[in-house]
């Protein structure tokens, strides 16, 4: 296989069984990788029934077929689990230089079953894979884990951990990698913490081989050139994850007193969540608060990705739309839904996504796995994962009820702004949204809709 390893790794922690398995190529030419693959890999064998947190709920780290090579941003991976924190399906998506280091040792995903007697930690050393102790090293946050393993193991490692959240079950807790990478949301950390798997340690030493050599370095020479001269993209030069020229990630060091600390961010929502929101105005206690979270491996925000029509609505990316109308909004959010989940089953950041599209992430597969990926087939197959994703939640007792927001913005009208005496309309909205998807009035895909996308 092209863009894939075509190998899937399997550890029973119950039993500390460790096994291979080959990836089928037409369930990840289906559902591509990453984000789909591994709700796909999860879905065949985990009822939606299942309690987060027990032994009968599997954990799955999955890479896409651009993780790892040069493609606009291609250092991604996603953990897919049932969330603790919500009961839904989650796939938690992380950056950083741990993804690529998995494919490097040869393998798409991880699939963890049971649950260890006691802490463990996984070390793969390209095809060498096995289960150490981690006894010693419960307890500590993420930086002292992540030195210690790389000094037992190697220093060129990459390691994913968790820190004391998720060991007690916290349920915004977080999987860690590269110090400060985090695959947050929906408390994936709490489902390794009671698995008393402490961390994954990865080293490889073999690349990933694409199928068209000369035109996947065009394809993603002329993308990279559109992320270098957008006005969003082209202007962080930060610190940056695997194969990325954006670079969005920032360093913050605070050299001496109270609030002293060093490490990535604050970001954004990490800036309000510990400044505005709870009226502290003084940046240092922020930086150390964030730093902390790191530390701990938990979480600071919500998932606001999935569909981001802030993107045309505030930004006008990639057209300039009012955001004080309902027209066309249930199309724009259905297709953001389906390009953002082949955006994360690819592998790639979905920043890229303010200054390339469809046309170049659809070459890119194209030109890496060898399968003829057309624009469309792209969007298709973000459908089909956003109808997986749908069906499982279902299964699992949710409904139309559930497609809401807080009556406040429903029924409360703004008082001041732009917005002034406005509410969200969104039962203008949500009947044409179903529509657009295929689905019947209370919001299920319909057999036809299944048929249509081989689900």
């Amino acid at each position: 296989m092209f863009g894939w390893k075509g190998q899937i790794l399997r550890v029973n922690l119950t039993c500390g069984k460790i096994s291979k398995e080959p990836l089928d190529p037409v369930e990840a030419k289906n559902f591509i990788g990453a984000r789909g693959l591994g709700t796909w890999l999860y879905m065949k064998e985990v009822s939606p029934k299942v309690e987060p947190i027990s032994a009968e709920n599997n954990l799955v780290f999955v890479t896409g077929p651009l993780t790892g090579t040069m493609a606009t941003s291609g250092g991604r991976y996603n953990v897919v689990t049932k969330s603790p924190l919500t009961g839904t399906i989650a796939a938690s998506n992380s950056g950083g230089h741990f993804g690529p280091e998995l494919k490097f040792a040869g393998y798409d995903a991880i699939i963890f079953e049971g649950v260890a007697k006691k802490p463990v930690y996984l070390w793969i050393n390209d095809r060498e894979v096995e289960l150490r102790s981690a006894e010693h090293l419960w307890g500590k946050n993420v930086p002292p884990t992540t030195d210690a393993l790389k000094a037992e193991t190697s220093e060129e490692a990459k390691v994913a951990c968790i820190g004391p959240a998720g060991e007690n079950l916290v349920k915004m807790s977080s999987i860690m990698n590269d110090y400060n990478r985090a695959a947050g949301r929906t408390g994936v950390g709490a489902v390794m913490g009671f698995k008393k798997l402490k961390a994954i340690v990865a080293k490889g030493t073999s690349g990933v081989q694409v199928a068209q050599p000369a035109e996947f370095w065009k394809t993603i020479t002329d993308a990279r050139q559109k992320l270098i001269a957008h006005p969003v993209t082209g202007h962080f030069r930060n610190k940056g994850c695997f194969a990325c020229s954006i670079g969005c990630g920032r360093i913050s060091k605070v050299p001496g007193g109270r609030y002293k600390s060093f490490g990535e961010g604050p970001e954004y929502e990490s800036t309000w969540v510990h400044g505005a929101s709870t009226g502290v105005a003084d940046l240092e206690p922020i930086i150390k608060s964030n730093c902390l979270c790191y530390e701990f491996g938990m979480d600071r925000g919500g998932c606001h990705v999935r569909g981001y029509t802030i993107s045309p609505e505030i930004l006008g990316i990639p057209e300039k739309l009012d955001p004080n109308t309902t027209e066309g909004k249930a199309q724009w959010v259905k297709l953001f839904q389906d390009l953002t989940a082949a955006v994360d089953s690819a592998g790639l950041c979905l920043f890229t996504t303010f200054a390339i599209g469809a046309d170049e992430i659809a070459a890119q597969l194209r030109t890496a796995t060898g399968i003829d990926y057309t624009v469309e087939e792209v969007l298709k197959a973000g459908e089909r994962i956003w109808n997986l994703e749908r069906n499982y939640n279902l299964n699992n007792d949710f409904s139309k009820a559930d497609d809401t927001l807080p009556p406040r913005l429903l029924k409360e009208t703004m008082k001041i702004g732009p917005n002034k005496g406005q509410v969200v309309l969104l039962d203008e909205m949500l009947p044409e949204y179903y529509k657009l998807r295929g689905w019947d009035a209370e919001g299920r895909p319909t057999k036809a809709k299944l048929e249509e996308l081989n689900l």
